[in-house]
């Protein structure tokens, strides 16, 4: 779909009532595909996985049956401990009973030699594993494949959003306003807004301008920036590009567009850029 990101063309067709389903070593096929009117992940979804190593695991699946577990698994089919990482990463083996920490810790201790009187045998001990939290949770999916189709960052941040706004209230500064509450502003009236970056115009205007869409939970705003402000940037490209904006807005067709006057750049929990 051009330019556009699955992060963002999933939390749109989300927001149209389409169910999606995580990847399942089981069932996924390398590309998305339809189940009945819901939408299962395929394996493309995961970043850096190689194609023909995921295509060698599909055809073994149908050969010969589902695999009976992750031991199985790695008997039948030449997935490195790279390529289990980043299955397991991406929660696919959630089908085994395994959450994905459960699964990393596993994998990491395996042994992977053909020759090894241990080979795929599954260690003991995984219990004792401590589970993720939310945001962890959201981390390592975006990490692994860019997107969450259970959490929205602005679900786990609402809390910490709202302390911000009474400290922007005591200051006389605009708190963050809800997205159900943009379109009944004056044009010119000050807000304050937070989402998560969706789409980014490139290069920048010949006036040094861009424009870019800004998505909440339920719905998809634009916004235009001056690109001095859009330098600093989170230093890892696959987290969660959280933002936080505050300009007057400007009723458009479509959408509500706001020109921006202060910019922060907030990945992993924390604010990395002014």
């Amino acid at each position: 779909m051009g330019f556009y990101s699955p992060r963002a063309l999933i939390m749109d067709a989300q927001r149209h009532q389409v169910k999606f389903h995580d990847i399942d070593i089981q069932i996924s096929e390398y590309d998305y595909t339809m189940e009945g009117n819901d939408v299962r992940s395929g394996f493309r979804a995961i970043y850096g996985l190689k194609e023909k190593i995921i295509q060698a695991v599909i055809t073994e699946r149908k050969a010969h049956g589902p695999f009976r577990d992750l031991s199985d698994l790695i008997r039948r089919t030449p997935l490195n401990k790279t390529a289990l990482i980043q299955l397991a990463a991406a929660g696919a083996f959630q089908c085994f009973g395994l959450t994905p920490r459960d699964a990393l810790w596993k994998i990491q201790a395996l042994s992977l030699d053909p020759q090894s009187l241990f080979f795929a045998a599954e260690p003991e001990g995984s219990e004792h594993v401590p589970p993720e939290n939310d945001w962890e949770k959201l981390q390592r999916e975006y990490q692994a494949q860019g997107y969450s189709l259970a959490r929205h960052p602005l679900g786990i941040l609402r809390a910490p959003l709202e302390r911000w706004s009474e400290w922007e209230r005591a200051r006389n500064s605009p708190p963050f306003t809800k997205a159900a509450h943009l379109p009944h502003l004056k044009n010119g009236s000050p807000v304050r807004v937070a989402g998560l970056l969706s789409l980014q115009q490139r290069p920048p205007t010949a006036k040094g301008f861009t424009f870019f869409n800004f998505g909440r939970r339920n719905r998809s705003d634009q916004y235009r920036h001056h690109a001095r402000y859009l330098r600093k940037r989170a230093a890892d490209d696959h987290a969660p590009p959280a933002l936080t904006h505050r300009g007057p807005p400007r009723k458009g067709r479509g959408c509500d567009q706001h020109q921006s006057e202060v910019h922060q750049t907030v990945a992993g929990g924390k604010n990395v850029g002014e």
